[in-house]
């Protein structure tokens, strides 16, 4: 049963993807070399709800009891897929803005976050009702995505920090968000939150908070090891 319903939950997201305005967009503006970090940020979000979608229109046909199975045999892969996706269009936007601020490093690609995921399938392993189950998928799934760009971020931020450049990297409040995205909003100096647990990668269940590394922003011309411009 299993692998039939991750067959067929496979198949609606491929085709609400492929019928998806905005996801046809941002996959237009990788080819013609547009995007950046806030493109891959929204097309982060939507994959994520587009697959939490086909989820949650399959939850009311199970039980509690199979939950745990569930949660390993056919949400997993899928957290797995969108890692896939979106780590193939965070590598394909930092490939783009490497080339743009003629940095000739190649773009590293975000590993699976297992602990996040982990944690999710955890959570839903443990719901009791479909209920419970619901809110464990809804936003979670959105911001498991999210993240793998962020790790892209950070990836490729230490990554150019290590060879001597000063990346900077900006937190962009959503409108109306809350006052903990809000004091978090600005522009950073990535040698001071270059904790990877730092407040400044997080988000929030729902939070539509975006973070924008571009190599050509601050002092990206800089070698900061050797002082002469780039």
């Amino acid at each position: 049963m299993d692998s039939e319903l991750l067959k067929q939950m496979r198949q609606d997201f491929e085709t609400a993807y492929n019928n998806n305005k905005r996801i046809q967009r941002y996959l237009k503006l990788v080819r013609e070399h547009k995007s950046d970090y806030k493109t891959a940020d929204l097309y982060a979000m939507e994959v994520g709800g587009i697959r939490e979608q086909v989820i949650l229109s399959y939850l009311p046909d199970l039980s509690p009891a199979e939950f745990e199975e569930i949660a390993t045999q056919v949400i997993l892969p899928q957290l797995k897929d969108n890692h896939e996706i979106a780590a193939d269009f965070a590598v394909e936007v930092q490939s783009i803005l490497n080339e743009k601020a003629r940095i000739g490093l190649k773009a590293k690609r975000p590993e699976f976050n297992a602990d996040k995921a982990n944690g999710l399938i955890q959570k839903f392993s443990a719901a009791e009702t479909v209920e419970e189950a619901n809110s464990v998928i809804n936003q979670n799934i959105t911001t498991f995505t999210k993240g793998i760009i962020s790790d892209a971020i950070y990836d490729n931020a230490q990554l150019h920090y290590d060879v001597g450049l000063d990346p900077v990297i900006k937190r962009i409040p959503f409108s109306g968000c809350c006052k903990w995205c809000t004091d978090l909003g600005g522009v950073y100096k990535y040698s001071e939150v270059k904790n990877k647990g730092n407040d400044v990668y997080r988000f929030h269940a729902n939070c539509r908070c975006h973070i924008i590394y571009d190599p050509q922003d601050g002092s990206r011309k800089i070698n900061t090891k050797t002082q002469r411009q780039i």
